[in-house]
């Protein structure tokens, strides 16, 4: 098993710095590795530079995550105002396309609906009408039904 083959930063910069004391203890002199010869002060260079990258790394997202943080805390702040004021810059010049093109608001699009598709429209309604027996509110009035009478029948006596 390789020294970067470690599962996350943490167990990759324990065994580095265990590496590096390590060397420190017991390697002196010219060292050859892979083709390369090398001092003891530049191994020891060459691998703390891995052990600062990965320090400034974890920094770096340290701040990332700090940043990310105040962008949602200010968006929160701001969104609301934002959204009140583009509502009443659409009210206000709503009429005036350049207007509100200044403001980076595209105006209200129009619906354009043709005949053909109306006409389908209140068929459709119709039908539906038909089917649920709906009435509007004049033929509800018209309908009258007799009050509902109940005739109290006497009581059997059944005597067996």
């Amino acid at each position: 098993m390789g020294i970067l083959d470690s599962k996350n930063k943490a167990t990759l910069r324990d065994r580095l710095q265990t590496l590096l004391a390590g060397v420190t203890a017991n390697l002196s002199g010219k060292i050859t590795l892979g083709g390369q010869s090398f001092t003891v002060s530049q191994l020891t260079t060459l691998i703390q530079s891995l052990v600062d990258a990965l320090n400034d790394s974890d920094a770096q997202r340290a701040s990332w995550s700090e940043s990310v943080q105040a962008v949602k805390a200010t968006t929160q702040k701001v969104e609301p105002v934002i959204l009140a004021l583009e509502s009443m810059v659409a009210g206000q010049f709503r009429g005036q396309p350049t207007v509100l093109a200044s403001f980076g608001i595209a105006p209200r699009k129009v619906r354009k609906v043709d005949v053909a598709t109306k006409a389908i429209a209140a068929k459709k309604s119709a039908a539906t009408k038909a089917a649920r027996d709906e009435v509007g509110s004049w033929q509800r009035a018209e309908i009258v039904t007799a009050p509902v009478t109940t005739v109290a029948q006497p009581p059997t006596n059944h005597t067996s």
